[in-house]
């Protein structure tokens, strides 16, 4: 029986243990990056490292999802502090996300109206 079971948890967070998805996602990541430059460059390997990279990514992310379902559905490792955390978590992701569009669309819509207000031909410059 491994330490982190539940029987052995004397706190209501969930700490996971290290994992080798994030590392093998980078070399899929690498893959796909490195097969969509040889197929912007002509090179013919493209159609063995890209949908090898991609067929990789998507078998890892599987796994990991199928961790993260064992984990909190079976294993008991997501008790209610955790499922909080996780909602608390996405609510302030979403918010963040709203507050960033609104802000760049209001930064685009302030300049269109300036640039529609003033003349910027007409700025003095500078002379030698």
């Amino acid at each position: 029986m491994s330490s982190s079971s539940v029987e052995y948890i004397r706190h209501p967070y969930h700490l996971v243990d290290p994992s080798p998805q994030p590392f093998v996602i980078s070399f899929a990541l690498l893959m796909i990056t490195t097969g969509t430059v040889f197929y912007m460059h002509g090179h013919p390997v493209w159609m063995l490292i890209l949908p090898l990279g991609f067929s990789w990514l998507i078998w890892i992310m599987i796994d990991w999802f199928r961790v993260i379902v064992l984990e909190s559905t079976f294993m008991g490792y997501h008790t209610e502090r955790v499922q909080f955390s996780h909602k608390t978590g996405i609510k302030l992701f979403i918010t963040s996300e709203v507050m960033f569009f609104f802000f760049i669309f209001l930064g685009i819509f302030c300049l269109k109206f300036i640039s529609f207000y003033l003349d910027f031909s007409t700025i003095p410059t500078r002379r030698n």
